[in-house]
């Protein structure tokens, strides 16, 4: 009886030292795991839990712990309000990019420093001859050279802000890009011949906006429609839809913007076509209203909002 007594006193002393191993090994483990700033606090006494009879040790190690924390913090702080720092620099304006002594070699442009922007890529140009690369800039967009007078866009929605609509994105099809007049809308439908015949008659002096987003796929302009516009002084057309014959109007002065090309058209005999205000993604479009376009897009602006910030032409 004793003796067997003995033999389970002696197995539960030999599972109480495995069990005592077994969390040793598990608190070095977690040593391991734990960051420098921790380890470094352990000092050599302290068991698997961490726990030190002095209680003013362990004080100290929190302490020294807290210290070491807030330091990389403070490091980390640092580096963060540099980056944000770097990120609110203010930036030349146009004037100071232009006069920047990089810009000013005549070797490189020419005698007058130029503006240096990056072209659109959805323009579609191939690189021209007097295309060069920016010292400063770091993507790969052709760049090519401009003056302050030619962000027409720009300056227009600089001064009249949200009263300033961005028309629909259109395509330039003709050498000429840059244009303002009074709008002259115009809605087409079933033929080409009114068109013409107002084209010629009332369209001087007119930036001529046609919509003919409900042709879906069919062309309401081309080369005969060009040439009335030219006999009839339009400054400009933008077609709120398709166009033909593009090589046709490749070689033409008079700035012509469109959604797209099709070689399919609209009978050129019969058919409406009479000036009226037009239902855009911007809003009605009036005869009260100024039109001006550049490459970047084109605006319209009431003529009496324009007037109080620019001249007309």
């Amino acid at each position: 009886m004793q003796h067997g007594q003995h033999r389970s006193q002696d197995a539960a002393a030999l599972l109480d030292l495995r069990l005592q191993r077994d969390l040793a090994a598990l608190g070095r483990k977690r040593d391991l795991l734990l960051p420098a700033e921790d380890r470094r606090c352990r000092s050599p006494d302290q068991d698997h839990r961490g726990h030190h009879p002095s209680a003013r040790h362990a004080r100290g190690c929190r302490r020294e712990c807290e210290l070491s924390v807030a330091r990389s913090g403070h490091r980390e702080g640092n580096g963060l309000l540099k980056a944000q720092r770097s990120r609110t620099a203010r930036r030349p304006t146009i004037e100071e990019h232009a006069s920047s002594p990089d810009l000013q070699d005549p070797d490189l442009f020419g005698n007058s420093p130029p503006i240096v922007i990056a072209e659109s890529a959805i323009t579609g140009e191939p690189p021209r001859a007097d295309a060069c690369r920016s010292p400063a800039s770091t993507c790969g967009h052709i760049i090519r050279r401009h003056t302050v007078t030619q962000f027409k866009c720009f300056n227009v929605c600089k001064t009249h802000g949200l009263y300033a609509r961005v028309l629909p994105f259109t395509i330039s099809y003709s050498k000429s890009e840059e244009f303002e007049g009074l709008a002259m809308p115009i809605i087409v439908r079933d033929g080409r011949n009114e068109l013409n015949a107002l084209l010629k008659t009332g369209s001087k002096d007119r930036v001529v906006v046609i919509d003919a987003t409900h042709l879906g796929r069919t062309a309401v302009f081309g080369r005969q429609e060009t040439a009335s516009a030219r006999a009839g002084g339009a400054r400009a057309v933008v077609v709120l839809g398709l166009v033909a014959h593009v090589s046709a109007l490749e070689s033409e002065r008079i700035p012509i913007r469109a959604f797209g090309a099709t070689p399919r058209m609209l009978p050129a005999d019969g058919g409406s076509a009479h000036a009226a205000m037009i239902d855009t993604d911007c809003g009605l479009l009036t005869t009260d209203d100024y039109i001006v376009g550049d490459a970047d897009g084109v605006i319209a602006v009431e003529l009496e909002l324009y007037q109080q910030g620019n001249s007309i032409k």
